[in-house]
């Protein structure tokens, strides 16, 4: 009797210590949260000065170079291994590859002034993105209307189009007078417009 007693005290003893083990390994991986580490990556976007955390004090004209991606991420440049960085212009898109240091590796304080991810060592070429000139719309001609009636129109009678709502100012002139003889009808280029008649030239140049 005394023997299993003995056994069951032991095997809780030692089922309490595994719990307490576990329960210490848990605790500290939580501590420790997720292992940060350095990787190669390529990142696309706009060549910036890098924002500062605090914008509170008086600014400075210092312009940290740096790199803003596509989404929105800073990171300040490592650019001694770059080809063609010297090229990118403020503002212009460009493409690279490289090592991506994270913030939390750093062990200088100097980037934690900036609203930086990290830093980025650009190693090999980098892409500039270059915008292609808008295309303009090809003209498309309309041919002119070559069927249908055509109508008289204006405060005097002088107009001929194919518009029968056609409308213009009133203002007199004698040549208008030699309109009320011609013809107004569709011409050999598909407008409408007054039949140039041996009468209708006389009249015309007449008022003159």
């Amino acid at each position: 009797m005394n023997r299993t007693l003995i056994i069951v005290a032991g095997v809780a003893l030692i089922l309490t210590g595994l719990f307490f083990a576990f329960n210490s390994y848990i605790y500290n991986e939580k501590q420790q949260g997720p292992v940060v580490e350095s990787y190669f990556g390529t990142l696309s976007g706009e060549k910036v000065c890098l924002p500062h955390k605090d914008t509170t004090g008086p600014q400075t004209l210092e312009c940290a170079i740096g790199m803003k991606t596509d989404s929105g991420e800073y990171y300040a440049l490592d650019t001694e291994a770059a080809v063609g960085v010297q090229n990118v212009q403020d503002g212009k898109r460009f493409i690279a590859s490289g090592t991506i240091t994270p913030i939390e590796l750093l062990s200088s304080d100097y980037w934690q002034k900036y609203q930086v991810s990290g830093i980025f060592s650009i190693a090999g070429e980098v892409q500039i993105e270059t915008m292609l000139p808008a295309q303009e719309e090809p003209v498309v001609a309309v041919p002119p209307k070559t069927e249908g009636k055509c109508f008289v129109g204006g405060c005097s009678s002088q107009l001929c189009t194919d518009n029968p709502d056609i409308m213009s100012t009133c203002e007199y002139r004698e040549a208008y007078g030699c309109y009320k003889t011609a013809t107004c009808e569709r011409q050999s280029t598909g407008a409408c417009g007054w039949t140039e008649s041996a009468e209708l030239k006389q009249c015309l140049a007449q008022a003159q």
